[in-house]
């Protein structure tokens, strides 16, 4: 077995370290929106250890208790309003949906058209605090 020393574990280490520092160009972080966060219905939803009546939002991911989705073409529809394509994964089901989410308030949201839900015409939730 041959082992490296001085300079070539020197190059070597510092070939490692630049892979690393290029993977992390390669692949920036997205941006969090002002409507990012954790939502539900009510506070009592926001405490349910289950998470059955949340949604997450992260950067451009969605995800609801057994759906989950990917945002793209997101646009601004307006002030504190966007409108965006999700490709969504759910119940071993695949679908896409085009809603528009608004925030009234910063604690606020409404989505209209929404993939899941009792009534995905419109739904509103309050931001889950301190989660």
């Amino acid at each position: 077995m041959r082992t490296f020393t001085g300079a070539w574990a020197r190059l070597g280490a510092l070939a490692g370290l630049g892979a690393v520092a290029l993977a992390g160009l390669a692949a920036p972080a997205l941006a969090q929106q002002p409507y990012g966060g954790l939502w539900a219905g009510t506070a009592a939803q926001c405490r349910d250890p289950d998470g059955v009546d949340r949604m997450e939002i992260t950067g451009n991911r969605f995800f609801w208790y057994e759906t989950r989705c990917t945002a793209h073409g997101i646009a601004t529809a307006g002030p504190g309003s966007w409108t965006m394509r999700l490709s969504c994964e759910g119940e071993g089901q695949r679908f896409t949906a085009r809603p528009r989410i608004s925030l009234p308030t910063p604690d606020r949201l409404v989505m209209e058209n929404g993939p899941v839900g009792p009534n995905p015409r419109r739904q509103s939730y309050i931001r889950c605090p301190g989660l």
